[in-house]
């Protein structure tokens, strides 16, 4: 007996999975035929969406469902380009805006100046409240993006301090230019040296020239016989 109601329940269940899986084929078919609407084949196989999202579950009619969907875009990417080789304009333009973003088909927002301008500067505010920047960098964040400064922000100016001008320090010379500048006046005082000394020679032997011409610095014989009368005359 207990044999008898099991296979009873077996049989059952075995008619229920066949029952459930040819309406997972109807309704498979009728969203094939039915241009992919989920509604319509629901109607057709005779079962709600609740019905629909449980057998979504299913590993199975899942991927039966992935392929019918990978085959409507399969349709809709084929008319598109027929389109397109019509030369239809909008679908030409969409084509553009889908596939070749990279290539910068792009529509750029449209931001109305005041209020960029506007959400600019409460961006540079809060920066200053978070103490990200201080002051003066709020002001010159303002001014180089062409917005007027705030009164709160030339009143806090007001009292901030700019530091004093570094004082010019003329630029550091490396090893190498202190090294080049050395050789370089050393070979100009060299230079120079070769110049002077051949004419300073040149002087002094034209001045010992004239000094072998020139009267004897010792006593001549006049001036040597008045001394010697002078001192005759002194022992006389």
């Amino acid at each position: 007996m207990l044999k008898m109601k099991s296979d009873g329940k077996r049989h059952i269940s075995q008619k229920k999975r066949e029952s459930t899986r040819a309406r997972q084929l109807t309704f498979l078919r009728a969203f094939l035929e039915g241009r992919f609407c989920i509604a319509s084949a629901c109607r057709t196989a005779k079962i709600n969406r609740s019905t629909f999202y449980r057998w979504q579950k299913n590993q199975r009619f899942q991927r039966e469902l992935d392929d019918l969907k990978q085959e409507k875009l399969d349709l809709i990417e084929a008319a598109l380009f027929r389109n397109i080789q019509s030369g239809d304009p909008v679908s030409i333009i969409f084509a553009l805006k889908t596939l070749a973003k990279n290539r910068g088909y792009v529509e750029s927002e449209r931001v109305r100046t005041g209020e960029a301008q506007a959400k600019r500067g409460v961006e540079i505010l809060d920066d200053l409240i978070a103490d990200k920047i201080n002051a003066v960098t709020a002001a010159l964040l303002f001014t180089k993006d062409g917005l007027p400064l705030p009164r709160a922000l030339e009143l806090l100016l007001g009292k901030v301090s700019l530091p004093e001008p570094k004082p010019e320090v003329p630029p550091g010379v490396s090893d190498e230019e202190l090294e080049a500048g050395y050789r370089r006046k050393m070979a100009e005082i060299e230079g120079q040296k070769e110049q002077w000394l051949p004419e300073r020679h040149k002087e002094v032997a034209n001045l010992k020239d004239e000094l072998k011409n020139a009267e004897s610095w010792g006593p001549t014989p006049e001036t040597a016989q008045q001394s010697a009368r002078g001192a005759s005359k002194e022992n006389g």
